[in-house]
């Protein structure tokens, strides 16, 4: 579990089942390849997710991520049966 990260592709690659965190970077291109049913990517509902802007300044995170619904991560690691 955890943001779009090199860790995380690791895991990946490694055939850990992972939870993926997404803001701004696009999942499309740098989300998790593999089975689906191994890897989940979690977005906000924010029109603009996946924009590419990696520039919001005096922010801890994107907005995008910090409206990411705590209920649906853990849902995400319940699904793949890794919580």
């Amino acid at each position: 579990l955890g943001p779009d990260s090199g860790p995380l592709h690791l895991a990946v690659a490694v055939g850990a089942a992972t939870v993926h965190l997404f803001g701004p970077a696009d999942p499309v291109i740098f989300g998790p390849w593999g089975p689906g049913a191994r890897h989940v990517v979690v977005q906000s509902h924010w029109a603009c997710a996946g924009c590419g802007r990696f520039d919001w300044p005096d922010l801890p995170a994107h907005g995008c991520v910090r409206e990411i619904e705590v209920d649906r991560v853990l849902q995400a690691v319940a699904d793949l049966g890794i919580g």
